[in-house]
């Protein structure tokens, strides 16, 4: 079916349903009853709202719509979104998602896989859609020193049915272009694990007792989600990614933890090539590396046949 078709039928099925998402059946039934003025069971042209409709829902071209094929536009339509939708784990744990996300395994993030990896994580409800309400905590701030314009909830929700799916975000470009540190046009896990340190001063950077006489307000000796200064993704990568862990607050411990774990990758990767990385090139082929084939495969994570930092070997 044509895309273009598909966009006109979600944007016809909310002028017809309101504002609430209906079954294909109900959205059929409703342009009936709006349309179908003279009640012999068809919209004519002399009835339809427009020209699009019936470009959208006469399917056999006879000039006339049913609600037969009205449902059948329809769910063709929700299946299509239901094809697109990734599935989602229980939560999201952040660059541990990394390959899940990186679908040609080149060891970065295109344009179109960048929005679906800050999709998962927005998608606190893990549903596969962002409603308003997690539309806020995709991050404005990319890098420390970066804002970056998105387009508002409503530009974005092509189908006006109060959900984001993962085709409708599209992060502008500048969002990549904001992490995207070496000028390759797609996001490393190492560039994203570089953003993360970044901002908190760098490796070793501070521990938690210098985050939490700058972030605590109350002096408990924990950050809450407000005291947490709109990090939502760092709060996201530290908490665990844990539903039900989202009222929590963060404890010194959990702080430490976290800021041993990206050390740790860092060190890991750098260890690494420095060892195995003959030529400098930034990459470990199988003829520089020397160990067994179980520990290649375990290190080439992406299975490309090369060995870089994006990998996190160990």
């Amino acid at each position: 079916m044509n895309p273009l078709r598909i966009a006109l039928a979600a944007a016809l099925a909310l002028a017809v349903h309101a504002e609430d998402a209906e079954s294909p059946g109900k959205v059929a039934l409703n342009a009936m009853k709006k349309y179908d003025t003279n009640g012999d069971g068809a919209i004519s042209k002399s009835e339809a709202p427009n020209g699009e409709f019936m470009k959208t829902y006469d399917g056999d071209q006879d000039g006339r719509v049913t609600g037969t094929e009205i449902r059948q536009v329809e769910e063709a339509a929700r299946d299509k979104s239901r094809m697109e939708m990734p599935k989602r784990k229980p939560y999201f744990r952040g660059l541990d998602d990394f390959g899940d996300h990186d679908l040609d395994a080149d060891g970065r993030l295109s344009k179109k896989e960048l929005d679906s990896y800050v999709h998962d994580g927005a998608d606190n409800n893990r549903d596969g859609f962002l409603s308003e309400e997690e539309f806020r905590y995709v991050d404005r701030s990319p890098r420390a020193d970066t804002a970056v314009d998105l387009d508002s909830f409503d530009k974005l929700d092509a189908d006006r049915n109060r959900l984001l799916s993962v085709t409708e975000l599209a992060l502008p470009r500048a969002y990549l272009d904001s992490l995207d540190r070496n000028g390759d046009r797609g996001v490393s896990k190492e560039e994203l694990i570089e953003t993360q340190v970044e901002r908190w001063g760098g490796v070793p950077g501070p521990n938690a007792e210098v985050v939490l006489r700058r972030m605590d307000a109350d002096g408990n000796g924990e950050l809450s989600r407000k005291e947490f200064d709109g990090r939502d993704r760092l709060w996201n990568e530290i908490n665990g990614y844990r539903p039900e862990k989202e009222d929590a607050a963060l404890s010194k411990e959990e702080l430490e933890a976290y800021f041993r774990r990206v050390r740790d990758l860092r060190l890991k990767a750098n260890g690494f090539l420095t060892r195995y990385d003959m030529n400098g090139d930034g990459k470990v082929t199988r003829d520089e590396f020397d160990g067994p084939d179980a520990a290649w495969d375990r290190c080439d994570t992406n299975g490309d046949g090369l060995i870089t930092r994006a990998d996190g070997p160990e």
